[in-house]
């Protein structure tokens, strides 16, 4: 490296070189379970408590997705930054909102309209929703996951 002259790299080359590096060394296996598999593995894991390994993924799925432009992030990710996010019950909930951002990680599958199944990047569940509008006058959002009811615009818990 000292014979080469000053790179210009940003995080999200250096993301997208990595993640492309793991696409073609690993292709089809997820990038963000091998990264779980390894925190849950860390010294600080083994030796205290796994607990705060979700919260790091989300933060670093959520790092990850804003640094690289959206080209990128559908070549590595298949996950489209012009696409509204909807927060991920599951990641969200394993996380806990006090220890860092919520987790707004999940997109449907193509633009459609009423569709009524997403996906998260993450911890790649799919999450199955109601198409009605959000009783939280300040949310203008219609995505109601069926099983506990709660905007997945918002996160507010949806009331009748």
């Amino acid at each position: 490296m000292y014979s080469v002259g000053k790179l210009d790299f940003d995080s999200g080359d250096l993301f997208w070189i990595i993640l492309r590096f793991y696409k073609f060394l690993f292709p089809g296996s997820s990038w963000f379970s091998a990264r779980s598999n390894y925190l849950e593995n860390s010294q600080e894991a083994v030796l205290h408590s796994a607990d705060w390994v979700q919260s790091q993924l989300v933060r670093e799925a959520i790092r990850l997705i804003d640094s690289l432009n959206n080209a990128a992030g559908l070549e590595i990710l298949s996950f489209d930054k012009s696409r509204r996010r909807y927060l991920c019950p599951f990641c969200d909930h394993e996380s806990g909102d006090t220890f860092g951002p919520r987790a707004y990680l999940c997109q449907f599958a193509s633009r459609g309209k009423n569709q009524t199944k997403l996906k998260c990047l993450l911890c790649e569940e799919p999450i199955l929703v109601e198409r009605k509008s959000c009783t939280n006058k300040d949310c203008k959002g219609d995505v109601i996951w069926t099983e506990d009811q709660i905007c997945l615009t918002c996160g507010e818990a949806y009331s009748d």
